[in-house]
């Protein structure tokens, strides 16, 4: 055991009710995450990120990989999202180079091919069973698998399960034809369907001839690459859920069932899962922010964030602590008017899906920051994770902000179903794996979601680097860069410093394009640059370049503009027109709580009390049914004070 791991070895047993383990033996989540960390130290990672511009040219760089040498591949769809999420990774893992690969000419990619690349990856002969895969693991490479991957047929996440069953040298299999009707992940599974999938785990497990019946045996996880409803009916009640991760893994139907593995599931379009599984297998452990918006008081003393960061603090991990007298709203978005440059967040709060209480204060979806870096977030909070893949949720916000990994609640958990925050902190900290740093090993089936890959593991060390291995055909996107500016292509030339997280470089030509005012600015060029210059601090140029945004454009320049904004509004020093262009971008599922902002502004300026009322009902005239009724009490409340 590590001297962190027994140093915190007393912490270990907070989310454990009734353990009666002995507190220096490791639990078996934490085996998981040992077994984790071996396979990525033994595996030297290149200094490369590799782009691809479609799904065969990501499985071909993947097929490449081989045990003593590995780099991420991200897949870039032309959405401005894309663009930043690849940017976000760059500017995480810090490569030497970034290269565009050649695009693959053919036909669409087929489940087989996925299955291909993941064996290629291991040198695993084509065709192989499983049996015969576990058998070239361990010949070959004396590698034993630690779990499964489960994907289902033409889902877009089986981008995921083919860069995780690579990495970590996992058996891949396939989810029956009754599952793949289910591709919403923000709706509800029946219970049968979620016993099937359950029970599609089981039998790859079965068929690998490898032992998996119980916790700490060959395999210990199973990694969901399904965009399929991550919450399901329970089968004694229509308006009871649980979550899909806390039934997948169980022996039996029963909510006692004894746990045979941790389960995780990614979901999210191809560039999305392979962002998320990516983030998971290369990126080290960086700083964390913490936000605590509970009282002093029992129970909730007891997900303590001071506590949590001095827990942090053993590992030697840097903090961003905002705990009492400092825990709402309006610290929040004094932490948001700059991106979180952080590898971890824990939140303590309470709600519903599109709201989460602070102290004092409540926040909108839109009030989640814009992360710098991707992020594994603990949030505690009921219902946060209900519709994971809905920007207009707690959960969904995150995730579309560059959270790769959440845990959070499909619905009413109490507060107990959470692990205290400074007991999943030692749990995470101490090798726990993702998975299972959340988990009551003993619990029984609830509604605590694990999003993201189970074997996610932070390491005390990051893995080694080797030399980047040629990728024909590819491209530096450097050149891509000077290519583009002389053919004077702006949206490409914008485009490759966001990927490239040349940020200050991105800001300069927003800048330029501003002061020209020659017609080249648009707004796609507006929905690629403004976050570039959001971390450059300049929060003026945000604003200018904000006017060329449309309502409908990229969610994240709009959300990064409220954020720049925040200064202006909070000391009413917006003009007239920056509060016509904040009103063209109030927020879906928020309106009225952004225009209710704008109004106290505006009456706390030289534009007075009746502009602010002005605005609120204009924004009122856009909304339908109840929320136009809803807005009467943002209107009443105003016009009272």
């Amino acid at each position: 055991m590590s001297a962190l791991a027994a140093a915190l070895a007393a912490s270990l047993t907070i989310a454990q009710p009734g353990n009666n383990r002995d507190a220096q033996a490791p639990l078996p989540g934490q085996i998981l995450g040992g077994r984790a960390l071996v396979v990525r130290l033994k595996a030297p990672v290149a200094p490369v990120v590799a782009i691809a511009p479609d799904e065969g040219a990501y499985l071909q760089a993947i097929a490449s990989w081989r045990p003593e040498r590995r780099f991420p591949v991200l897949l870039d769809d032309g959405t401005p999202s894309a663009a930043h999420d690849i940017g976000r990774f760059v500017r995480a893992f810090e490569p030497e180079t970034i290269v565009r690969l050649a695009p693959v000419e053919g036909a669409e990619v087929s489940d087989q091919q996925i299955q291909a690349a993941a064996d290629a990856a291991w040198t695993v002969p084509l065709n192989s069973t499983a049996p015969q895969r576990i058998a070239h693991y361990r010949d070959r490479y004396d590698h034993r698998p630690a779990g499964i991957v489960l994907s289902k047929p033409n889902d877009p996440a089986r981008t995921a399960a083919a860069a995780i069953a690579a990495f970590r040298g996992l058996p891949l299999a396939w989810c029956e034809p009754t599952v793949a009707r289910n591709l919403d992940a923000n709706g509800l599974l029946d219970h049968d369907t979620a016993t099937t999938i359950s029970e599609n785990a089981q039998r790859a497990a079965t068929g690998t001839g490898l032992s998996w019946r119980d916790l700490g045996d060959d395999l210990d996880a199973v990694a969901l690459c399904l965009n399929v409803p991550v919450k399901a009916h329970a089968e004694s009640d229509g308006n009871d859920w649980y979550a899909l991760t806390d039934r997948v893994g169980r022996l039996g139907d029963a909510k006692d069932s004894p746990r045979w593995a941790f389960a995780g599931q990614i979901t999210g379009d191809a560039a999305t899962a392979a962002f998320r599984a990516m983030s998971g297998l290369f990126l080290d452990t960086g700083p964390a922010w913490l936000f605590d918006g509970y009282a002093s008081t029992q129970p909730w003393v007891n997900w303590d964030m001071t506590r949590t960061a001095e827990v942090f603090g053993l590992a030697k991990i840097p903090v961003l602590l905002d705990d009492e007298p400092q825990q709402g709203l309006v610290h929040w978005r004094r932490r948001a008017e700059s991106p979180l440059d952080v590898s971890l967040v824990m939140v303590n709060s309470s709600g519903n899906p599109d709201m989460f209480n602070l102290s004092p204060g409540i926040g909108n979806p839109g009030e989640a920051p814009i992360l710098g870096h991707p992020a594994a977030i603990h949030f505690v909070h009921s219902w946060s994770a209900t519709q994971p893949e809905n920007d207009e949720t707690v959960a969904g916000r995150f995730r579309a902000r560059g959270a790769y990994a959440y845990i959070g609640s499909v619905q009413e958990p109490y507060l107990q179903a959470f692990a205290p925050s400074p007991g999943f902190a030692a749990r995470l900290l101490s090798g726990f794996a993702w998975g299972a740093a959340p988990r009551q090993d003993d619990g029984e089936r609830w509604r605590i979601a694990v999003l993201g890959d189970p074997m996610l593991a932070f390491g005390p060390e990051p893995a080694p680097r080797v030399p980047a291995p040629e990728l024909r055909g590819s491209t530096e996107l450097s050149d891509l860069v000077r290519a583009a500016a002389g053919n004077a292509n702006l949206h490409a030339v914008a485009r490759n410093l966001v990927m490239s997280a040349r940020d200050d470089d991105a800001a300069r030509l927003g800048r330029s394009l501003l002061d020209a005012r020659d017609g080249k600015l648009d707004a796609k060029l507006a929905e690629l640059i403004i976050p570039s210059l959001f971390r450059a601090s300049d929060r003026s140029g945000v604003l200018a370049m904000a006017a060329y945004l449309s309502p409908g454009a990229c969610a994240e320049a709009i959300d990064t503009v409220w954020h720049a904004a925040n200064p202006f509004i909070t000391s009413a020093a917006l003009d007239a027109a920056q509060y016509s262009t904040l009103e063209r971008l109030v927020r879906g599922g928020q309106e009225m709580e952004d225009a209710e902002r704008l109004a106290r502004a505006m009456a706390r300026g030289t534009l007075g009390k009746p502009a602010g009322l002005s605005l609120l009902l204009r924004v009122q005239g856009t909304l339908t049914g109840n929320d136009f009724q809803s807005a009467e009490t943002v209107i009443d409340r105003y016009r009272g004070n």
